[in-house]
């Protein structure tokens, strides 16, 4: 058994829903805010046998996207930068001792 636990950009995390629904996997979603850019993404919890692990990362592939977004006043200051890219997706997967669904 495996815990995915994926933290996405707000604007994907419909589109990776619907995407785990259509594909036959159960997932919660969270909002949540980063620490970095103190913005708003979403964080999906998704339990699932090991063998299912990889359609479910290709869903999350599939419905993400690489973002850009304007960057803190003290990193664009140091940086010169005035914008940081946001990857599509961080996803961990962790062992899952036991899963529970009532």
């Amino acid at each position: 058994m495996k815990l995915l636990i994926a933290i996405v950009h707000r604007d994907d995390a419909d589109r990776v829903m619907e995407g785990l629904m259509r594909a036959g996997h159960r997932a919660t979603r969270m909002s949540t805010t980063g620490g970095f850019l103190h913005e708003g993404n979403a964080t999906i919890f998704v339990g699932a046998e090991a063998e299912d692990v990889p359609e479910i990362l290709e869903v999350f592939k599939a419905n993400t996207q690489e973002h850009r977004q304007r960057a803190p006043g003290v990193l664009r200051i140091l940086s010169g930068q005035p914008e940081v890219r946001i990857g599509a997706a961080t996803i961990f997967v962790l062992d899952q001792h036991s899963f529970w669904h009532f």
